[in-house]
């Protein structure tokens, strides 16, 4: 994915720079459980901001034709010169 400048930086509206994402996701499907994988690296170059590694796991349930259940896992490291990783997750 490429995320092209279209805010004005001096105006806080973005870097001013084009941003890359390179994810890679593996999925691996059980009757009723899916279990979904990846990481990406994004580059943002230039400080402040600085590229930084995405890490996800995905475990969903089917528990009808149309209802799933499912939670989130992730990780990020800094995305800031002098941040601290976070992590956290969804349900």
């Amino acid at each position: 994915m490429l995320e092209a400048p279209t805010g004005v930086s001096a105006r806080g509206l973005g870097t001013g720079r084009t941003h890359a994402f390179v994810p890679i996701w593996v999925q691996k499907d059980f009757r009723r459980l899916d279990d979904l994988r990846g990481r990406g690296l994004l580059d943002h170059p230039g400080p402040p901001i600085r590229a930084y590694w995405f890490v996800g796991w995905v475990l969903e349930r089917k528990i009808t034709d149309k209802f799933m259940l499912g939670v989130e896992l992730f990780h990020q490291t800094p995305n800031v010169i002098g941040a601290m990783e976070s992590m956290g997750f969804s349900r």
